[in-house]
Protein backbone atom coordinates (compact mmCIF):
# COMPACT_ATOMS: atom_id res chain seq x y z
CA UNK A 1 0.00 0.00 0.00
CA UNK A 2 1.17 3.33 -0.82
CA UNK A 3 1.45 5.98 2.07
CA UNK A 4 0.49 10.00 1.13
CA UNK A 5 1.05 12.78 2.30
CA UNK A 6 -1.65 15.43 3.12
CA UNK A 7 -0.01 18.47 2.63
CA UNK A 8 -1.59 19.44 5.99
CA UNK A 9 1.15 19.95 9.12
CA UNK A 10 0.77 17.98 11.62
CA UNK A 11 -0.91 19.92 14.80
CA UNK A 12 2.73 19.59 16.27
CA UNK A 13 4.68 21.23 14.00
CA UNK A 14 2.14 24.02 13.27
CA UNK A 15 4.42 26.06 15.73
CA UNK A 16 7.36 25.35 13.27
CA UNK A 17 5.80 25.39 9.78
CA UNK A 18 5.22 28.35 7.30
CA UNK A 19 3.28 28.09 4.30
CA UNK A 20 4.61 29.71 1.45
CA UNK A 21 3.71 29.19 -2.38
CA UNK A 22 5.98 26.51 -4.71
CA UNK A 23 8.93 27.66 -6.11
CA UNK A 24 7.51 27.33 -9.98
CA UNK A 25 4.20 25.95 -10.23
CA UNK A 26 0.86 26.57 -8.86
CA UNK A 27 -2.21 25.20 -9.13
CA UNK A 28 -5.67 26.76 -9.30
CA UNK A 29 -8.12 24.50 -7.32
CA UNK A 30 -11.05 26.82 -7.46
CA UNK A 31 -13.30 29.84 -5.97
CA UNK A 32 -10.95 32.34 -8.17
CA UNK A 33 -11.92 34.10 -11.28
CA UNK A 34 -9.71 33.09 -14.52
CA UNK A 35 -8.92 36.94 -14.33
CA UNK A 36 -6.97 36.63 -11.05
CA UNK A 37 -4.17 34.51 -13.14
CA UNK A 38 -3.39 37.31 -15.87
CA UNK A 39 -0.47 38.69 -13.36
CA UNK A 40 0.98 35.25 -12.99
CA UNK A 41 1.49 34.49 -16.72
CA UNK A 42 5.11 35.13 -17.85
CA UNK A 43 4.30 36.60 -21.74
CA UNK A 44 8.05 38.16 -22.36
CA UNK A 45 9.41 34.22 -21.59
CA UNK A 46 6.93 32.86 -23.64
CA UNK A 47 8.09 34.84 -26.66
CA UNK A 48 11.47 34.13 -25.90
CA UNK A 49 10.65 30.70 -25.55
CA UNK A 50 9.06 30.93 -28.90
CA UNK A 51 11.77 32.73 -30.80
CA UNK A 52 14.65 29.93 -29.29
CA UNK A 53 12.21 27.21 -31.15
CA UNK A 54 11.40 29.03 -34.09
CA UNK A 55 15.53 29.50 -34.81
CA UNK A 56 16.44 26.04 -33.88
CA UNK A 57 13.98 24.84 -36.42
CA UNK A 58 15.54 27.03 -38.81
CA UNK A 59 19.00 26.01 -38.26
CA UNK A 60 17.97 22.16 -38.08
CA UNK A 61 16.54 23.08 -41.67
CA UNK A 62 19.57 24.79 -43.16
CA UNK A 63 22.12 22.75 -41.36
CA UNK A 64 20.62 19.84 -42.87
CA UNK A 65 21.17 21.29 -46.44
CA UNK A 66 24.53 22.39 -45.55
CA UNK A 67 25.47 19.06 -44.32
CA UNK A 68 24.22 17.67 -47.64
CA UNK A 69 26.84 20.20 -49.51
CA UNK A 70 29.35 19.36 -46.81
CA UNK A 71 28.94 15.53 -47.84
CA UNK A 72 29.75 16.20 -50.81
CA UNK A 73 32.76 18.37 -50.45
CA UNK A 74 33.90 15.35 -48.01
CA UNK A 75 33.27 13.33 -50.94
CA UNK A 76 35.58 15.21 -53.37
CA UNK A 77 38.58 14.71 -51.18
CA UNK A 78 40.87 12.25 -50.87
CA UNK A 79 40.09 9.04 -48.97
CA UNK A 80 42.61 8.39 -46.06
CA UNK A 81 45.70 6.51 -47.54
CA UNK A 82 45.30 8.11 -51.40
CA UNK A 83 48.57 10.31 -50.05
CA UNK A 84 47.20 13.85 -52.23
CA UNK A 85 47.84 15.09 -48.56
CA UNK A 86 43.26 15.67 -47.96
CA UNK A 87 43.22 13.95 -44.71
CA UNK A 88 43.41 17.04 -42.47
CA UNK A 89 40.83 18.40 -44.92
CA UNK A 90 38.37 15.56 -44.76
CA UNK A 91 38.77 15.50 -41.08
CA UNK A 92 38.23 19.01 -40.51
CA UNK A 93 34.83 18.87 -43.16
CA UNK A 94 33.95 15.82 -41.71
CA UNK A 95 34.33 17.53 -37.66
CA UNK A 96 32.59 20.58 -39.06
CA UNK A 97 29.59 18.66 -40.92
CA UNK A 98 29.01 16.51 -37.40
CA UNK A 99 28.75 19.60 -35.62
CA UNK A 100 26.07 21.02 -38.08
CA UNK A 101 24.09 18.20 -37.31
CA UNK A 102 24.51 18.16 -33.61
CA UNK A 103 23.66 21.96 -33.76
CA UNK A 104 27.07 23.04 -32.55
CA UNK A 105 29.22 25.50 -32.78
CA UNK A 106 33.27 24.77 -33.95
CA UNK A 107 35.90 26.09 -31.84
CA UNK A 108 37.21 28.30 -34.62
CA UNK A 109 34.29 29.11 -36.99
CA UNK A 110 36.37 31.46 -38.59
CA UNK A 111 38.76 28.52 -39.97
CA UNK A 112 35.65 26.31 -40.58
CA UNK A 113 34.10 28.95 -42.91
CA UNK A 114 37.65 29.84 -44.58
CA UNK A 115 38.03 26.11 -44.91
CA UNK A 116 34.75 25.30 -47.14
CA UNK A 117 35.04 28.36 -48.85
CA UNK A 118 38.56 27.62 -50.17
CA UNK A 119 36.52 24.33 -51.77
CA UNK A 120 33.45 26.16 -52.61
CA UNK A 121 32.40 29.76 -52.14
CA UNK A 122 28.93 29.00 -52.47
CA UNK A 123 29.18 26.32 -49.54
CA UNK A 124 31.72 28.88 -47.98
CA UNK A 125 28.75 31.96 -47.68
CA UNK A 126 26.05 29.22 -46.42
CA UNK A 127 28.39 27.73 -44.01
CA UNK A 128 28.92 31.14 -42.69
CA UNK A 129 25.20 32.34 -42.55
CA UNK A 130 24.59 29.46 -40.67
CA UNK A 131 27.39 29.79 -38.03
CA UNK A 132 26.00 33.63 -37.74
CA UNK A 133 22.75 31.90 -37.16
CA UNK A 134 24.04 29.82 -34.72
CA UNK A 135 25.60 32.31 -32.65
CA UNK A 136 22.66 34.50 -32.31
CA UNK A 137 20.63 31.44 -31.26
CA UNK A 138 23.47 30.76 -28.53
CA UNK A 139 22.90 34.54 -27.44
CA UNK A 140 19.54 33.98 -27.46
CA UNK A 141 19.10 31.30 -25.43
CA UNK A 142 21.34 33.05 -22.81
CA UNK A 143 19.35 35.76 -22.78
CA UNK A 144 16.26 33.79 -21.11
CA UNK A 145 17.74 32.69 -17.40
CA UNK A 146 17.48 36.28 -16.76
CA UNK A 147 14.34 37.16 -18.57
CA UNK A 148 12.16 34.16 -16.41
CA UNK A 149 14.19 34.80 -13.31
CA UNK A 150 12.60 38.36 -13.92
CA UNK A 151 8.99 37.39 -15.07
CA UNK A 152 9.12 34.52 -11.91
CA UNK A 153 10.18 37.43 -9.37
CA UNK A 154 6.66 39.42 -11.05
CA UNK A 155 4.36 37.04 -11.18
CA UNK A 156 5.54 35.26 -7.24
CA UNK A 157 4.53 38.81 -5.84
CA UNK A 158 1.27 39.02 -8.02
CA UNK A 159 0.74 35.41 -6.34
CA UNK A 160 1.53 36.42 -3.11
CA UNK A 161 -1.03 39.59 -3.47
CA UNK A 162 -3.77 37.32 -5.25
CA UNK A 163 -3.43 35.16 -1.82
CA UNK A 164 -3.30 37.81 0.67
CA UNK A 165 -6.58 38.97 -0.40
CA UNK A 166 -9.65 37.91 1.27
CA UNK A 167 -12.01 36.27 -0.62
Amino acid sequence: MTRTESGVPDARDTAEAAWEPGRRFVLRVAGLPVETVHGLRCPGTRRWADAVLDEEERLAAEGALLGDLLHALVGATAAPGDGDGDAGVRRALLDLRRRIFNNRLPADPDAAVRLVAGLDREAGERTARWLRGRARLAELTAEGAELLDGELRESRGALRRVLAEER
